[in-house]
């Protein structure tokens, strides 16, 4: 390409804030502000930058690479809005120093609204869980605050409070097998750590413990309901000097309902990894993990002992939006155990589609269940395999995803119905 042009300006523009996913345990906090100086910075100085994107399925704010390849930097800048995590679009940009300035102008005042994205104070929606059944959702609703833990029945849309708590933070919930419990981690207000909490669906009977003593999250019950299999951050900081800090270093544990009988399922330091989903037999958990030097997987792990996965796959859906790593996230057993739906990424219009896919665990073959979702999060599939929950967002004018929306697939029709819902307060 000649020097002096703009390769898709305009697709530049709008591709700088396309994105990938959603697991909320922070809101986001101005890594984009930073990451958009250094790229307005290489521009002025360079005059070339090479952008290409990437995905983190559990927070983290960092510049992951950073190298200068052929006259300009190779960047992967996030922004954390949940529990995916948002990167730059593949783009590359080349131009003339007059255009150079106006160019960081631009940079630097559309990074302005994104990096002080948050919840807000009227509060979103986060992580989903589905009944047994299919015929409720709990769901973690906050402000920058907190968030709690709601329960709504399919039926009628109204919310109710699960418990109590008056400060903190409430998310990742689970059903039990039974539909008769939910557990979810907490993060008391003010502290570093999440326990986990498992009560009744109607709010009583509360217990709490850590049973690793750590940093505990995604706590989910097992079909026998024998086992809780969750997740343990055991590094809270950054791994570049300009980044916030946040939870690194996933293994997964499991124990009994009460907390007891710990033991350690995985021993790899995940920098990013899924919540689990756990088999129909109760054998097995598939997580999409993701190394600090190796792409996203859909891993599936014993969960009778410590070892390497007994399965890795790294599907490849129609116009990935990475061709070389595969965006995933939100793994779901199926109840016939050979099958898992999941989340890809893949392009669409204005943003990034994340759409629902099946993929046959023995052949790779995959299915396609949603077609043109935009961004959407947080798939959940019911233990009867006939009800599927995901959060379908709109996207603002700075490309910043706001007003998440409820949506029912029916998975074998693959009909998507929105719910409506109140009282979330």
């Amino acid at each position: 390409m000649p020097r002096g042009k703009l390769r898709s300006g305009a697709r530049f523009a709008r591709g700088l804030f396309r994105g990938s996913g959603s697991r909320r345990f922070h809101p986001a906090i101005g890594a984009l502000s930073v990451s958009g100086i250094v790229v307005a910075l290489e521009l002025l100085v360079l005059g070339r930058i090479t952008l290409h994107p990437g995905f983190s399925s559990r927070i983290t704010n960092e510049i992951r690479s950073a190298r200068i390849s052929q006259g300009g930097f190779r960047l992967k800048v996030p922004l954390t809005i949940s529990h995916r995590t948002w990167m730059l679009r593949k783009t590359e940009v080349m131009m003339p120093a007059p255009q150079r300035r106006f160019v960081v102008g631009m940079l630097l005042l559309l990074t302005v609204p994104i990096s002080s994205y948050s919840r807000g104070s009227s509060g979103q929606m986060g992580s989903l869980a589905i009944s047994p059944n299919g015929s409720s959702i709990a769901v973690d609703f906050g402000t920058d605050g907190g968030s709690f833990i709601y329960v709504i029945p399919i039926d009628t849309g109204i919310a109710r409070r699960l418990t109590k708590t008056k400060d903190g933070t409430e998310l990742s919930p689970s059903f039990s097998a039974d539909g008769k419990r939910i557990a979810f981690a907490y993060r008391p207000g003010g502290q570093t750590r999440s326990s986990i909490v498992v009560v009744s669906v109607g709010g009583s009977d509360l217990r709490e413990w850590s049973p690793s003593g750590g940093d505990d999250f995604s706590p989910v019950f097992s079909p026998d309901g024998k086992t809780i299999v969750f997740g343990q951050s055991q590094y809270f900081g950054s791994y570049s000097s300009i980044a916030q800090p946040h939870s690194h270093a996933w293994d997964f544990y499991a124990s009994d309902p009460d907390g007891g009988s710990v033991r350690q399922i995985t021993n790899e330091s995940f920098y990013t990894a899924s919540a689990p989903s756990i088999s129909s037999d109760s054998k097995n958990m598939v997580v999409v993990t993701e190394g600090s030097d190796t792409p996203q997987h859909i891993a599936v792990y014993s969960l009778d002992h410590l070892g390497k996965p007994i399965l890795m796959l790294q599907p490849h859906v129609p116009r990935a939006a990475d061709p070389k790593s595969p965006i995933l996230d939100d793994p779901n057993y199926m109840p016939d155990g050979r099958s898992v739906l999941f989340m890809a990424a893949s392009e669409g219009g204005r943003t990034f589609d994340y759409d629902v896919y099946r993929v046959d665990l023995k052949t790779g073959s995959i299915d396609r269940l949603t077609k043109g979702n935009g961004y959407a999060t947080g798939l959940r599939v019911s233990a009867n395999g006939k009800t599927a929950v995901f959060l379908k967002w709109r996207v603002n004018w700075s490309g910043t995803p706001t007003n998440p929306q409820l949506c029912l697939l029916d998975v074998a029709s693959h009909r998507i119905t929105r719910l409506t819902i109140t009282g979330l307060n």
